[in-house]
């Protein structure tokens, strides 16, 4: 007798086949959700959760052959300000003679790469409902905030991320956006240490206060997502790839602010006057160091920096 297929065994009186395509059967049970959450929000979990092989590596090899080669002038504008970050903005991007890049991608923008943009919606969905939201908060720009599905690419670099916590900046707020212990953040790797780049990588401090590395002191592979506590200090340490290394490149999913729409304007094409922002430009970080310290800047520019950078 041949196997049934699967339309012949819906068919079949008082079969369950129907059932997997369910609503109930599609969600994520509480039960699973319990252990995970514990792992993630206790004193005694980690701060992070490991999921093994999220990618496969088809389509890791096929994200890998993408944004490391794709011309950014012809898909993105060239990020400037968060503040250009609205329901009606472009995907941005930035990158540098090192090979430094970063990719802001928005989902209700037309994908560069559809394997990209559809496994960050599950990424999302999942990062969602372990944090307690339905399955598309913020996925779209509806209630304030819209998901970034950043690609980042670092090739060269000696500190790219400070040490930092987010939604932490006013603790006891009642402003969600200052404060909020709920909050996740899910890291895709998509390279390897040792293979692809050298050096350290993702810092992350557990919820016991030890402070681990991936790659190093937590093994990750490329394909397997990461998802940790965004209250955590993390940071991106020093990072090195050797000609013909792709890099440390993952795939981060930040919840930016949807700001009023404005018109975009390309900053390169503006003339610069003199003042701090020339010296900025002209290399000098000493003068500019000291020109926004005396304008009591400084830490908001640090600030900005660091946010501009992918985690």
């Amino acid at each position: 007798m041949s196997p049934l297929s699967l339309t012949e065994r819906q068919l079949l009186p008082g079969d369950a086949g129907l059932r997997r395509f369910s609503f109930e059967y599609l969600a994520i049970p509480d039960e699973d959700l319990a252990p995970l959450r514990r792992q993630l929000y206790h004193s005694s979990g980690a701060g992070y959760v490991i999921f093994p092989g999220f990618l496969d590596q088809d389509a890791v090899h096929h994200i890998q052959s993408i944004w490391p080669n794709i011309d950014p002038a012809r898909t993105h504008k060239v990020f400037w300000s968060k503040l250009d970050m609205s329901a009606a903005c472009s995907d941005f991007y930035t990158a540098d003679i090192h090979g430094n890049r970063n990719f802001y991608n928005f989902l209700f923008n037309t994908p560069v790469d559809e394997v990209t943009w559809t496994a960050s919606i599950f990424v999302h969905m999942l990062r969602n409902r372990l944090s307690g939201r339905p399955a598309f908060a913020e996925t779209f720009p509806v209630s304030g905030r819209a998901l970034s599905y950043r690609v980042v690419i670092t090739r060269i670099s000696k500190s790219w991320v400070k040490p930092h916590r987010d939604y932490m900046q006013d603790p006891g707020s009642l402003d969600r956006n200052k404060y909020d212990l709920s909050r996740l953040q899910a890291t895709l790797f998509l390279s390897e240490k040792g293979r692809d780049y050298t050096g350290a990588g993702l810092r992350f401090e557990r919820n016991d206060g030890r402070s681990v590395v991936f790659g190093s002191d937590v093994p990750v592979k490329a394909g397997d997502l990461v998802v940790w506590r965004y209250n955590n200090l993390h940071s991106i340490e020093e990072v090195e790839a050797a000609e013909g290394q792709l890099g440390f490149m993952r795939i981060i999913y930040p919840p930016e602010i949807m700001h009023p729409p404005r018109p975009y304007v390309d900053q390169s094409a503006v003339p610069v006057p003199p003042g701090p922002v020339a010296r900025l430009k002209s290399g000098s970080k000493r003068v500019a160091k000291a020109t926004l310290g005396g304008l009591g800047l400084l830490g908001l520019a640090r600030q900005v920096l660091n946010r501009t950078r992918g985690g």
